[in-house]
């Protein structure tokens, strides 16, 4: 009776442990997209290969400084014109505030069948380069 007890708790804290980690790990997968970092993205922007950096806060938050390169989407017309401006096959990467409208924006993304997307962490917040001004 004891060692049946003893198998039984094992089992159902290994399975608890499991469950833990997959609720915990669903928001990465089911966004289908990856968060970045400043040094990250600062990488990408130097690797030769073509990147689009989408800036999804209001135009004139924009034009008082942006990451050089981006282009201005603004989160409110972003489900709208994202699907009609990026191709499938770009390397997207998504700038907001501080984060969570990139990460929406690129779940929508992914669900309509965009697989290289990233987001910055933090947002604009995390982002202490170089800054663009204007359109």
């Amino acid at each position: 009776m004891c060692y049946f007890y003893y198998t039984m708790r094992k089992k159902a804290h290994i399975l608890f442990t499991a469950l833990i980690l997959l609720i915990l790990s669903a928001p990465l997968y089911a966004a289908g997209h990856r968060l970045i970092d400043q040094p990250e993205l600062e990488a990408m922007m130097q690797d030769g290969k073509p990147i689009v950096i989408v800036d999804l806060r209001e135009p004139a938050l924009f034009r008082q400084g942006h990451i050089p390169g981006a282009i201005n989407i603004p989160y409110d017309e972003a489900y709208k014109r994202t699907p009609k401006e990026l191709k499938k096959d770009q390397r997207i990467v998504f700038v907001c505030h501080s984060g969570p409208m990139g990460d929406r924006v690129a779940g929508y993304l992914y669900k309509l069948g965009y697989r290289d997307l990233y987001n910055l962490k933090w947002g604009m917040k995390g982002w202490k380069g170089k800054l663009e001004r204007g359109e």
